[in-house]
């Protein structure tokens, strides 16, 4: 995905061109195509950040796979890989390494980890670049693994994926199709990065975690108040549903 149609799923970021095509228009003297796009800020801005729109569409990704669980018809062949796909942290190296995950980086590491104490001899594998080439992501994810508690013979890592296909074939041509591989990410995330393994030929058991909408006792899962945290889930839906079509159309 391109960064300009990146940056446009962004919902502040097309308040904000509505917002100064509006202004610009006004400046030109065209009253009624300011109005236009003035009332299409403020309405952009409210279903963004104040209806249910972003809460349904993320439940839309989130619902579509079951969290794992080791059950006796689940046949699980060696080698049983978990990888977790990449995903932001810090390069403060004051901090130890599970201080320095992003929140979403922390719910895949922590997935990661209930899964392979629950799987027997299954192996956790890191996964991700550093664009300024500097601790990986995927380093910075082993070594918080190791913290918590995996066996470093039981820790992997591919160093160079910068994305979730580059991610999918760098595993791929590393460890083949053979064995089992469970992998962790995000919910919302998961109905591509399973699409992708399906595009590449490589059978996925899908490990979610970093549940968004989840039943909260007489709390109804959408509402009309407003908050920041549906800006971002309007963003992060909006990435996961154009990268959907874009791996949909992919060669």
């Amino acid at each position: 995905m391109t960064k300009v149609v990146n940056l446009l799923c962004n919902p502040l970021v097309v308040f904000i061109i509505l917002l100064i095509a509006s202004i610009g228009f006004y400046l030109l003297k065209n009253i009624r195509l300011a109005k236009y796009f003035l009332g299409g800020s403020i309405v952009w801005i409210l279903v963004a950040g104040a209806s249910p729109v972003p809460q349904l569409l993320i439940y839309e990704l989130e619902k579509q796979f079951p969290v794992f669980e080791q059950r006796p018809t689940l046949k699980l062949v060696s080698p049983i890989n978990i990888l977790v796909l990449g995903s932001g942290n810090s390069q403060d190296m004051a901090l130890p390494p599970s201080m320095r995950l992003s929140y979403v980086a922390s719910a895949r590491v922590v997935e990661g980890l209930r899964i392979y104490r629950l799987v027997k001899e299954s192996r956790f594998i890191g996964s991700g670049n550093s664009l300024k080439k500097q601790t990986t992501i995927a380093e910075v994810h082993t070594l918080a693994a190791l913290e918590l508690g995996v066996k470093k013979s039981d820790t992997l890592q591919n160093r160079s994926p910068a994305n979730t296909d580059e991610e999918i074939l760098a595993y791929k041509r590393r460890f083949g199709t053979k064995g089992t591989l469970i992998l962790v990410t995000n919910a919302y995330h998961m109905p591509r990065a399973v699409m992708l393994c399906k595009k590449h030929g490589v059978k996925v058991i899908p490990a979610p975690t970093g549940y968004w909408i989840k039943n909260e006792p007489n709390r109804s899962l959408f509402n009309f108040s407003p908050s920041p945290e549906k800006l971002e889930m309007m963003h992060r839906a909006l990435h996961e549903y154009l990268g959907l079509i874009q791996v949909y159309f992919m060669d």
